[in-house]
């Protein structure tokens, strides 16, 4: 199994930018990809931030299985408050912030912030769908955590690259706002983005950690596009792919590739996809980038239909 490592010099200057303008903010906005949370949750953007209470955002909730969201929806219901109120800004920095006498304590599992708003939150960014839920959970988790701006509230939005933090920003906006992509790395420096009346967006740099402790992660990233997948054979990450596909959804991999059988080896999927969808070049030889290509482009753009790549307590990617 390849080992992945990718933290550009970039990456470490947003991990400085956050660290410096931390006590200008009242909480953060994490946003993961819903069809793989765990992989998308960065420690060491937790660990920077730990003193601000977390708001999580599934995003991409309409590519994500919807059997597999609702246990991730579950798993994820306790809101991120610090255990104790974090100190307010200074003054001279911002006077607008003041914590309440007595901060609220902190729901147990399961439990909602308020009457209505479930946390974590499902979006659909693209769409706007879920959109108008953001800005009052916000404001709810801020008054669970004992912090009540008096004007502005101030959130820093990140996440790990492509997981559509700019496509969140420009829907709350209601313009263009934000760069978007399809490839990841397109913010590079920290914006502050006016996003509605008193509510105001840092928006930071996809930000990964230096190494993944779970070598299964770098596969999940890659496949998402989250990290650039040249970084890994396209061939070994393809094969993984296919036979996750293979093991949790073969009915629509054997539909997308019209594949008669599922084989169990990844070299042998690999060579069974391309000679079914064409993939072949001069003497009968398949063609494996064109092939891997293909894989993750149709995986990226739901041609499979609404998969998960990740459940919760989930260790191996494949099992």
């Amino acid at each position: 199994m390849s080992t992945v490592q990718w933290f550009p010099g970039h990456m470490a200057k947003t991990a400085r930018l956050i660290t410096e303008n931390l006590k200008r903010i009242h909480l953060v906005i994490e946003v993961l990809d819903a069809r793989a949370p765990q992989a998308c949750a960065n420690p060491l953007l937790h660990r920077i931030t730990a003193s601000k209470p977390r708001l999580i955002i599934l995003n991409k909730n309409d590519l994500a299985d919807p059997e597999i969201t609702a246990l991730w929806l579950t798993r994820l219901a306790r809101p991120e408050i610090p255990a104790a109120p974090a100190a307010p800004p200074r003054p001279e920095t911002q006077p607008e912030t003041q914590p309440a006498a007595q901060p609220p304590a902190q729901p147990p599992p399961g439990r909602t912030l308020g009457r209505t708003l479930p946390l974590p939150l499902p979006l659909t960014a693209t769409e706007r769908r879920g959109i108008s839920a953001l800005e009052p959970a916000a404001r709810e988790l801020c008054r669970a955590a004992g912090l009540t701006p008096r004007r502005t509230l101030r959130a820093l939005i990140a996440g790990i690259p492509n997981s559509g933090k700019s496509t969140i920003i420009n829907a709350l906006c209601r313009r263009r706002r934000a760069e978007t992509g399809a490839n990841p790395g397109l913010t590079r420096d920290l914006r502050r983005i006016p996003a509605g009346p008193g509510f105001e967006l840092f928006d930071s740099p996809g930000l990964l950690p230096h190494k993944f402790e779970n070598p299964e992660t770098g596969y999940i990233l890659a496949a998402l596009g989250s990290v650039k997948e040249t970084i890994l054979p396209e061939h070994e990450l393809t094969a993984r792919i296919l036979l996750f596909l293979a093991r949790r959804y073969p009915r629509p991999l054997q539909n997308r590739y019209r594949l008669s059988r599922i084989p169990p080896r990844g070299d042998e999927l690999i060579e069974l996809t391309a000679r079914a969808r064409g993939c072949i070049l001069s003497g009968g030889r398949i063609d494996i980038p064109r092939t891997c290509r293909m894989v993750l482009k149709d995986l990226r753009e739901a041609r499979f239909g609404r998969i998960s790549l990740q459940r919760p307590h989930q260790t191996d990617w494949s099992a």
